[in-house]
């Protein structure tokens, strides 16, 4: 069943992009592409920017401009889709050197997380605003936006019930960079 094959392989390559581990997420995201089937929703189940991501660290950025942009036809303006979508044109933008264009994209996406409940996104949203800000030394901008990934962190951490759990949670590489990158603002 192709589209099960699609959607194993997408996810492999998120759980690989979100580890940072570079070299499978891209496999994984070619694999995928390779059963992509544009025609229907069950693509947008999954979150996409991982898979711009590991394409456009893997070389492959005619692929991933192109992936996007059929992704973004079918995503259209759903909002809970769009979030996804934004977040690999920012990507893209980010690729090409246009600061600017990757900011806008990420500011419309936090609009959307924030407009339809999502912090599980808007942390990850604010923590990739926070990194552009300190590249282009807006040091403000980007404490503000780790201080409030930071907060919704938090928030999250404090509704998994399970401990050990929640540990792994506050001590990934993901949730732990946040925390550095605040600390190294203040």
């Amino acid at each position: 069943m192709p589209g099960y094959l699609e959607q194993n392989l997408a996810n492999l390559c998120v759980d690989a992009a979100l580890a940072g581990d570079w070299d499978p997420a891209h496999s994984y995201a070619r694999q995928a592409l390779s059963h992509r089937d544009y025609r229907g929703l069950p693509l947008l189940i999954k979150p996409h920017w991982p898979e711009t991501e590991a394409l456009l660290r893997g070389g492959d950025i005619d692929l991933a401009r192109e992936d996007t942009r059929r992704w973004g036809e079918l995503a259209g303006e759903i909002p809970r889709f769009r979030v996804g979508y934004l977040r690999s044109l920012a990507l893209l933008a980010e690729w090409e050197g246009d600061t600017q264009q990757a900011l806008a994209h990420l500011q419309e996406a936090l609009a959307l997380a924030e407009q339809i409940g999502l912090p599980g996104e808007q942390w990850q949203i604010l923590a990739r605003l926070g990194k552009l800000y300190k590249v282009i030394g807006r040091e403000g901008q980007a404490r503000h936006a780790f201080g409030k990934a930071g907060e919704l962190i938090q928030a999250l951490a404090a509704k998994i019930g399970d401990e050990k759990l929640k540990a792994g949670f506050l001590e990934s590489d993901t949730v732990q960079r946040i925390i550095g990158s605040l600390a190294a603002l203040r």
